[in-house]
C-alpha cells in the first residue's frame, strides 16, 4: 500500500476513537446512514470520515471503494458504524455504479450522499434535513457544497436543448426552503426515492444533471435547504498549502493521474483521448435518452440574489 493509504488508515482509526468518546442519544440518527463513493483518494476519505466522527459519531457510514487498491477489503470494519465495500477497478471510474451499489446497501429510510472530497462543518445539520423530509412530502433535501454558492437550478427544454438555469427555483416551501429540479451532491433523499431512480452507470463524469432529470420525470419532489453545507477540500490529497489550494481552485481535480483514472484511461491513453472517449459514452447514455442535443449550464448572477433573499447565504 502506498503511503497515502497508511496515513488514511490511520486517521480514520484516530476519528473512530474520538467518535466513541463524543458518543450522543440522538435516536433520529438512526434513521440515516451516509453514502460515500470513494476512488482513489484515499486521504479525501479519511479527512471526510474524521469530520463526520467529530459532529456525528453514531450515524451509519457506508463506503464504496472502487479504486486499484481499496482502501479496506470488502465488508471490512475499519471502526465502529463504519462499513467498507468494494466494486471491481473498472467499475470505479464512474460515480453512477457505485453510488446504485451503495443504495442497494443502505438499510434506512433516509441516507445522506458524500462526495469523497467533502468535509464535515458545523454547519452540516444533519437534523435540519432529516426533520423536513419527515414533515413534508420531498423526496431530495439538498445543502450547499462550499460557503458560497448553492447548486440550485431548475430545467427548461428548449428545442433540442435542455438548459440547467442555475439558482432559478420555484416556490417557497416554508423558511429557507424553496422547491427545485436539481441540487449540490449535498442531500438528503428517501431511501426508496433513490431506488426508484439510480444513476447512469456508463458515464464518466457529467452525470449530476442527467440523475435530476430522471428524477424530475419519476415525479421525485426536490427542495433546497438554506443555510446547511458541507466544506469542498479539493486539493485534500495533494495536502495542504497555499500553493495547492490554487491548484485546486483552477483544476475540479489537480493531479492528472486521477483525472486520467476518473476518465477511465486504457494504458498510455493520454488525458484528451480519455476524455473524446467519455463525451462519446456521454452523448449515448445520457443526450440519446433525453432525445437532445446538448445539456447547456445557464448562469444569470442576478438570480442568485433572489435565490439568497428567499433562503439566505450559505454560510448564514
Amino acid at each position: 500500500m502506498s503511503s497515502q493509504a497508511e496515513i488514511a488508515r490511520d486517521r480514520i482509526g484516530h476519528s473512530g476513537e474520538r467518535g466513541r468518546d463524543k458518543s450522543a442519544n440522538r435516536p433520529w440518527l438512526s434513521d440515516i446512514t451516509i453514502l460515500i463513493k470513494t476512488f482513489e483518494r484515499p486521504l479525501c476519505v479519511a479527512a471526510l470520515i474524521s469530520s463526520i466522527r467529530k459532529f456525528y459519531p453514531e450515524v451509519k457510514i457506508l463506503v464504496c471503494d472502487d479504486g486499484r487498491d481499496p482502501l479496506y477489503p470488502d465488508g471490512h470494519v475499519p471502526i465502529e458504524g463504519v462499513r467498507w465495500l468494494t466494486l471491481p477497478y473498472e467499475m470505479g471510474h464512474t460515480l453512477g455504479a457505485g453510488r446504485n451499489y451503495l443504495i442497494e446497501k443502505a438499510g434506512t429510510p433516509y441516507v445522506f450522499l458524500c462526495d469523497d472530497d467533502h468535509k464535515f462543518v458545523r454547519a452540516t445539520d444533519l437534523r435540519r434535513f432529516h426533520d423536513f423530509l419527515e414533515r413534508t412530502k420531498y423526496d431530495i433535501a439538498g445543502g450547499c457544497q462550499g460557503w458560497f454558492d448553492y447548486g440550485t437550478a431548475c430545467f427548461v427544454q428548449r428545442g433540442s436543448i435542455i438548459e440547467q438555469l442555475f439558482h432559478v427555483h420555484g416556490e417557497l416551501i416554508e423558511p429557507r426552503a424553496v422547491a427545485c429540479d436539481r441540487v449540490s451532491n449535498t442531500f438528503m433523499a428517501r431511501t426508496s426515492a433513490l431506488r426508484d431512480v439510480k444513476w447512469e452507470p456508463h458515464v464518466y463524469g457529467m452525470e449530476h444533471a442527467d440523475f435530476f432529470l430522471r428524477a424530475k420525470a419519476r415525479g421525485l419532489r426536490v427542495a433546497q435547504l438554506g443555510g446547511v453545507w458541507v466544506d469542498h477540500v479539493r486539493s485534500a490529497e495533494l495536502g495542504d498549502g497555499l500553493l495547492n489550494q490554487l491548484r485546486a481552485f483552477l483544476s475540479h481535480h489537480p493531479n492528472s493521474a486521477y483525472r486520467k483514472a476518473r476518465m477511465g484511461a486504457k494504458g498510455s491513453e493520454g488525458e484528451r483521448e480519455a476524455k473524446a472517449r467519455a463525451l462519446e459514452l456521454y452523448r449515448k447514455y445520457v443526450l440519446d435518452y433525453h432525445g437532445v442535443s446538448e445539456i447547456r449550464d445557464v448562469y444569470r448572477p442576478m438570480l442568485s440574489l433572489r435565490l439568497y433573499r428567499k433562503i439566505g447565504l450559505p454560510f448564514l
